[in-house]
């Protein structure tokens, strides 16, 4: 039975796709044991989690720098409302956050 998965994915970029079908995905998941499948979610807990807390304990401008400083080929391939978005700020506030950076 197909269950539709409740949200689309558009890419930023051009990027490639694998789809694995899910019993197969199944199968290399029990071949590879529980620790295996453990360390997947953890691993996804701790960017989500990480993610969550950020958008809390820092500011905009302290959520800018962190994605520059992790991702910094991100500029360069995604638009500004896409970054805006990934920081919680709306793309006007963005561009002050750049233009208070560029005047240091």
């Amino acid at each position: 039975m197909r269950i539709p998965g409740g949200v689309s994915i558009v890419a930023g970029c051009d990027a490639r796709m694998h789809m694995v079908p899910m019993a197969a995905f199944l199968d290399f998941a029990a071949g590879k044991g529980l620790r295996f499948c453990m360390s997947i979610e953890v691993c996804l807990f701790h960017t989500f989690y990480t993610r969550y807390i950020d958008l809390h304990r820092l500011s905009p401008k302290e959520r800018y720098l962190k994605v520059l400083r992790e991702y910094p080929a991100l500029l360069q391939r995604m638009p500004l409302c896409e970054i805006a978005s990934y920081i919680g700020v709306t793309p006007v506030h963005l561009s002050r956050i750049r233009r208070q950076l560029h005047m240091r």
